[in-house]
């Protein structure tokens, strides 16, 4: 504490009286009866109600009392108490540091005073009651984004994580701990590889297996955010961070399996974590959720999905892993963010030309061709792109052609060029009926109208599987 004072020894610089009209911390308006009061201590304006308090402030050569305001009276005396040789004096002060990081003036004025030192200091393992209320007050403190940096550089993560080593932890605390060290993670720093992966991951990993939910679903937040954090990603994966999201992924709670889909569909935007992501085994968890009574579970499941899909060699493992069986009745969801994402899955799909066929189920074309008449847009684009990829097979060619009323839907699609790309893969999808149409014409054609039905084709050919019918004409031995 008498660090803390002698650290600032030069007296604040007041406010200019023109600069304030209310007071901070009552909110009332300044008027010829409502005057102005400097503190002494912050160099704040206040009213005269919030500066009734006078105290010596010798650290300011300030030797008899004067008039400071409600909160820097509220501080120095909370100080004053922060004691860790006198237990019930730090549990006094823990609880009204806490009381002041509750309201945005008091916590600021704590900051900008240099009152995290004295917490940090004040952290004690064998008292569970302080602790408590001072991790509670880091947790409200890293709540806002200006002090994060702050709380790293001051030694914040070094105080508390003895705490989370204990043999039996508080719950509670372990709650503000995990609270504010994932706000700390939010910090894109090397410091919080240093100070938080280097040198605690095995600890958050033995959290991430805690038999205590809350725990666990905290600690599991704390990783998601490591992963989002670019200056720990890479660390993240090294240390087998993979295999413990891939782990929570196999948990009953809901909030859990979230938090872990979250945190691979993140990894798996990055081309070079994609396999690894696969070969750790993440796709029957993840197909898995996309049964889950949680829409938010299927979306971020399905998001994962999309995100992996993007790899040819990981469309297979999909298909291989049973993806039509878990994909196909999420097609019927009224909930918009997972069908994007699962019809995105199966756009991708569609485009590798070694899994086409296997993609060619009668149930799920009968589920595309519905959600393609969705007003959903990028689902309904994503569909027809699917069928328009495998219109070349017969089988769904013959199942386009017996739908009358998905037909009609095509043709009003491709008339409606506001829909662009819907529309122009409508019209790829009826080119490719009109062409199978005009090969059958062809087989029992006479010599004088080849020619004109190769032309005609060629010049309405959109893409590669009707220029391959153009092809087959040309090479037809009749």
């Amino acid at each position: 504490v008498d660090e803390m004072k002698r650290s600032s020894m030069q007296r604040p610089e007041w406010l200019s009286d023109n600069t304030v009209s209310a007071c901070p911390r009552c909110l009332c308006q300044f008027k010829t009866l409502t005057r102005k009061h400097h503190c002494r201590q912050c160099g704040g304006i206040f009213c005269g109600e919030c500066t009734m308090n006078r105290t010596p402030l010798p650290h300011l050569e300030y030797d008899q009392p004067v008039r400071v305001c409600q909160c820097c009276f509220d501080i120095n005396a909370t100080v004053m108490k922060a004691d860790r040789r006198n237990p019930e004096s730090n549990t006094q002060a823990a609880l009204g540091f806490q009381s002041l990081t509750d309201v945005g003036l008091s916590q600021m004025m704590m900051m900008e005073q240099g009152c995290l030192e004295v917490v940090v200091s004040c952290i004690d393992v064998y008292n569970t009651t302080a602790s408590r209320h001072y991790c509670k007050s880091f947790s409200n403190i890293s709540n806002n984004e200006a002090n994060r940096q702050k709380m790293i550089e001051g030694g914040v993560i070094e105080a508390v994580i003895p705490l989370l080593g204990l043999p039996h932890p508080d719950p509670e605390t372990c709650s503000h701990i995990l609270s504010t060290l994932e706000a700390l993670a939010h910090v894109n720093d090397v410091q919080v590889k240093t100070r938080l992966v280097d040198n605690h991951f095995d600890l958050i990993e033995q959290l991430c297996s805690s038999y205590d939910t809350s725990t666990k679903a905290a600690a599991a937040s704390l990783l998601l955010r490591l992963v989002f954090n670019d200056a720990t990603r890479e660390e993240i994966v090294k240390r087998g961070g993979v295999e413990i999201l891939v782990g929570l992924a196999l948990s009953e709670h809901p909030a859990i399996q979230e938090i872990s889909a979250r945190a691979i569909a993140r990894l798996a935007e990055d081309d070079k974590y994609r396999r690894k992501v696969v070969s750790t085994g993440a796709l029957p968890p993840l197909l898995l959720q996309l049964n889950s009574f949680s829409e938010r579970v299927q979306e971020v499941s399905a998001r994962a999905l999309s995100n992996l899909s993007h790899s040819t060699e990981n469309q297979a493992k999909i298909l291989a892993a049973g993806g039509i069986h878990s994909l196909a009745p999420l097609l019927s969801t009224k909930y918009t963010p997972a069908l994007e994402n699962v019809t995105h899955v199966l756009s991708n799909m569609s485009n590798n030309p070694a899994i086409q066929d296997q993609l060619s189920d009668p149930e799920l074309l009968k589920s595309l061709f519905i959600v393609s008449s969705t007003t959903t847009q990028l689902a309904q684009l994503y569909s027809v792109i699917t069928i328009a990829n495998l219109s070349h097979i017969p089988s769904v060619l013959v199942k386009i052609k017996g739908d009358v009323a998905f037909r009609s839907l095509l043709k009003n699609m491709a008339e409606n060029p506001t829909l662009g790309k819907v529309s122009n893969y409508s019209i790829q999808i009826l080119n490719q009926i009109d062409c199978e149409g005009k090969l059958k014409i062809w087989r029992g054609s006479t010599a004088g109208t080849r020619k004109s039905l190769i032309d005609d084709i060629n010049n309405n050919s959109t893409n590669n599987n009707i220029s391959n019918i153009s092809n087959n004409i040309n090479n037809t031995n009749i």
